[in-house]
């Protein structure tokens, strides 16, 4: 597998108070090397990259001045679904994150998949599988949410698929953990799987459910009751 690769150095700005990387800022870093090195190859007019599902496995978020390299490591297709694996790697070549994602080809005007061949792809020896890797179903915790909290889509909150950016649903998803917490705590593993878009001027509540020992948060966000994504991130203490 040829691997496509692109570097970044985290700047101030894309770090949080206690210096990591913002997961947004690492989905915002992934889509841009999705980009930069996929959508050359789009032939189609009106269409663009939508991912349906992360999995991260944290070993250690970069931080403040450090550089970096995130490289597309696998990619898998079947008819309309991609499968592709981000590693992001130190300077030394140590590996910090592994993400594997899930992705569809989306026509903007009719919002409908796009079949997938090897040109649309755009990775030259990407595989053509019938049955791509699994990803395990999040279970909703409805009725048990210990916090939850309302957001507007803003003009500033949309990407170039005029819909919420997945950067920003992970903004949404923090934001209902307390700052204690989140300055004493490490994610070790994080998935998210997209349901349904969030356009613009839309409103959604977004909650959160702890496990019994907070080792585990649980996250929906929804509109009128309608599930439209939902997460689960794994905490451990950094005392």
């Amino acid at each position: 597998m040829e691997k496509l690769e692109k570097k970044y150095t985290i700047k101030s700005h894309d770090c949080d108070e206690s210096g990591r990387l913002k997961m947004s800022i690492l989905i915002s870093y992934m889509m841009d090397t999705m980009s930069h090195l996929l959508d050359p190859c789009i032939k189609i007019e009106h269409a663009g990259w939508v991912v349906v599902n992360y999995q991260f496995d944290i070993n250690k978020l970069p931080k403040f001045d450090d550089q970096i390299t995130i490289k597309i490591d696998l990619c898998y297709y079947n008819r309309f679904f991609a499968y592709i694996k981000f590693l992001v790697k130190d300077i030394q070549e140590n590996e910090l994150v592994t993400i594997n994602s899930q992705w569809i080809l989306f026509d903007l005007l009719s919002r409908r998949m796009i079949e997938l061949d090897s040109d649309k792809v755009g990775i030259s020896d990407a595989q053509k599988i019938a049955k791509l890797p699994h990803f395990d179903r999040i279970k909703v915790l409805a009725g048990q949410e210990d916090f939850q909290r309302s957001y507007r889509v803003m003009y500033s909150d949309l990407d170039v698929n005029h819909h919420l950016t997945n950067g920003r649903y992970f903004d949404w998803i923090v934001n209902t953990i307390s700052r204690d917490f989140l300055n004493s705590h490490s994610m070790v593993a994080a998935s998210i799987q997209f349901r349904k878009e969030i356009l613009y001027d839309q409103s959604a509540l977004v909650t959160l459910t702890w496990n019994a020992d907070h080792s585990v948060s649980y996250h929906t966000i929804k509109r009128d009751e309608q599930i439209l994504t939902v997460a689960k991130i794994s905490w451990v203490s950094d005392k």
